[in-house]
């Protein structure tokens, strides 16, 4: 039996596979000043994704996204971003509501 990939490879994986995604949608939802627009290019980015590539890599995508935003101080983008993977990962919000 093949030995599923580590989450941290994954993650690495993603990192190389979708360096140019990450950069423009980064740079699309970081220009957005509104929680509205934010929101809306977030929900954006993820049809785009989702229609392109496998839905499995999304939650590695989002994180990484959200790596990029907080490095840029867009915290409200990051907000938008955390909401969305709890959202798609729900034992993690439940984890983090635990303080776990």
């Amino acid at each position: 039996m093949k030995a599923r990939p580590s989450i941290a490879r994954e993650h690495h994986r993603c990192r190389m596979e979708y360096s140019g995604e990450l950069a423009k949608h980064s740079s699309h939802i970081g220009s957005r000043l509104s929680p509205e627009n934010i929101a809306s290019e977030v929900d954006d980015t993820i049809a785009v994704f989702l229609a392109r590539h496998a839905a499995s890599d999304l939650i590695h995508f989002l994180s990484l996204l959200r790596e990029l935003l907080e490095e840029r101080g867009r915290g409200e983008a990051v907000r938008v971003l955390s909401g969305r993977l709890d959202t798609l990962m729900p034992t993690a919000a439940i984890a983090k509501s635990r303080g776990s």
